[in-house]
């Protein structure tokens, strides 16, 4: 017997995830820079204190969001992935710390539609991801955005439950420096508007 300890929400809201992350459709027509660094173990009210410098740096900010790993999952501003959810109307809906808050600690707050499932098979197996059901079949996507889906036939599925970490990893924002971390965060709240006055020098 199969155990589907499986929200109907979070069941039914996916279609086929995008996984453009090796190649996004559409491609970027800008370079994407690595951090510069030197990166620090960023906590929520150090990283607000730093992130309201004006002066930021649109380019970079854009740059960073592709080259720490923002882009393989989330799509903004018309570019990315489908992983996980549109973050292009971040500006309208939640302010500056929810989103520090958001991605230092993403397991705090698991929405229930991108939530990942843990799945085991009859045969011993235990898998991670975001669980796609696809007719008599189960396609689970891994936290890492390189790696292939995983299929599973239901006749190979023991049981299915809601996981409790998060498909987005921690310390995304470990690699940045103070001027990175404004950049990017100017860049996400700015919804992708070089004329925000967040780039005003």
């Amino acid at each position: 017997m199969v155990s589907w300890v499986f929200s109907s929400k979070r069941r039914n809201s996916f279609g086929e995830p995008n996984r453009n992350t090796a190649h996004f459709d559409p491609v970027p027509d800008f370079e994407i820079k690595h951090p510069r660094g030197p990166g620090k173990s960023w906590k929520l009210d150090d990283a607000l204190s730093r992130v309201s410098q004006k002066g930021a740096d649109f380019e970079n900010g854009r740059s960073l969001y592709f080259s720490i790993g923002c882009g393989a999952c989330h799509r903004f501003s018309g570019l990315g992935g489908g992983v996980g959810p549109d973050l292009s109307s971040i500006p309208a809906k939640f302010d500056t710390r929810y989103v520090l808050e958001a991605i230092i600690d993403p397991s705090k707050d698991i929405s229930d539609q991108y939530g990942s499932s843990v799945v085991t098979t009859t045969r011993g197996k235990v898998y991670t991801g975001i669980a796609v059901e696809q007719e008599n079949r189960l396609k689970i996507y891994p936290p890492d955005p390189k790696k292939d889906p995983v299929v599973i036939g239901y006749e190979l599925v023991k049981s299915i439950e809601e996981s409790t970490i998060s498909h987005m990893p921690p310390g995304l924002l470990n690699r940045l420096n103070e001027e990175e971390l404004r950049d990017l965060i100017a860049y996400l709240m700015s919804g992708g508007n070089p004329d925000d006055r967040r780039f005003k020098k």
